[in-house]
């Protein structure tokens, strides 16, 4: 079986076929849920038994561990894969995507890091067994038996079923940490990146969130906790020690500061093509937050992608089959 995963920094994305997952990349010890009430219905609760243990380990994932959790977790760093907190996302996404056996999986880095933590990914997701539970389904036994490894923006790009015949075409994938960007020239059948126009800046959703998170300080004097943050970014209001704040505003703000600092880092990218590009794809959970802002700065024809979160894992997903019908048994090795 073949499942496609986008593990951000901000969000777990999956494709499987037509099934997909998304949640928060945010984990947290499990405690006590059931008052009588019924499951809570948001988030997931995650049993793990390692390959060869008998230990089982429950924790909260998603939207459950950013409401509920104690010591809740997500990561920013670079080798993200080296924390026990990547591995348990991917196996939960693998679940809900369907997962189940031996699976062969499709995976993305950062388009700066690729070069250097694409083997190294490899290494250490190939192999990578448990058997999983989540919400109380049945145990499943998943074995990353094969791995894959992508540039993300390139899976991006191949998320879009048409791309224009010819010209120079843009890719802005900006997500909760990075942004990721290339260009491309279209020929008929041929879509070559060109060389020195392609990389990553570390600026994204985060960031916008943490302007956000400092207003929030000025304003009533309270620090946030970047968990925190996430569980109120996207919030119109909040009562806070009996009082109503309005959070839009602060939100607003934070957006256009961020977007306005994406748009320069792309024009020092790609001074001396941006005048000859003909279009610009937008992908990412950042893509929805700053699109009005870019369209504005950018003075460009900017277009959307189809589901925009998703652009990535769509795209590993179908590299991946390509290499599959291929033949290819050294899928890993681009």
């Amino acid at each position: 079986m073949l499942v496609a995963i986008d593990q951000g920094y901000g969000y777990t994305k999956a494709v499987a076929g037509e099934k997909k997952a998304v949640f928060p990349s945010v984990v947290s010890p499990a405690s006590e849920t059931d008052l009588g009430l019924g499951r809570v219905s948001w988030g997931h609760c995650v049993t793990v038994r390692p390959q060869g243990s008998m230990v089982k380990r429950q924790y909260f994932v998603g939207e459950l561990a950013v409401r509920c959790g104690l010591a809740a977790q997500l990561t920013l760093a670079r080798d993200k894969l080296s924390r026990d907190i990547s591995v348990l996302l991917m196996l939960t996404a693998a679940y809900l995507a369907g997962a189940e056996g031996q699976v062969t999986l499709a995976y993305g880095l950062p388009i700066a890091y690729f070069r250097h933590q694409r083997d190294e990914a490899r290494r250490s997701l190939q192999g990578t067994a448990a058997y999983v539970s989540v919400d109380n389904g049945p145990e499943k036994y998943i074995n990353f038996s094969h791995v894959t490894v992508f540039p993300q923006g390139v899976g991006a790009l191949f998320s879009v079923e048409r791309l224009p015949q010819e010209g120079l075409v843009g890719l802005l994938d900006i997500g909760f940490y990075t942004t990721d960007y290339l260009l491309v020239d279209v020929r008929k059948d041929r879509v070559e990146p060109l060389p020195n126009y392609f990389g990553s800046m570390e600026i994204g959703v985060s960031s916008a969130m943490k302007a956000f998170s400092e207003r929030f300080l000025r304003l009533i004097g309270r620090p946030l906790s970047l968990v925190e943050t996430q569980e109120l970014w996207g919030k119109s209001r909040l009562t806070f020690e009996g009082e109503k704040l309005d959070l839009e505003p602060l939100q607003e703000e934070s957006r256009v500061v961020v977007a306005q600092a994406i748009v320069e880092g792309i024009t020092a990218a790609w001074a001396q093509k941006l005048s000859y590009v003909d279009v610009i794809y937008l992908a990412g959970g950042g893509g929805l937050e700053f699109l009005p802002v870019l369209r504005q700065s950018l003075r460009r024809d900017i277009v959307l992608v189809p589901e925009p979160q998703y652009a990535n894992a769509l795209g590993f997903y179908r590299m991946a089959l390509k290499q599959l019908g291929a033949g290819s048994k050294t899928a890993g090795s681009m």
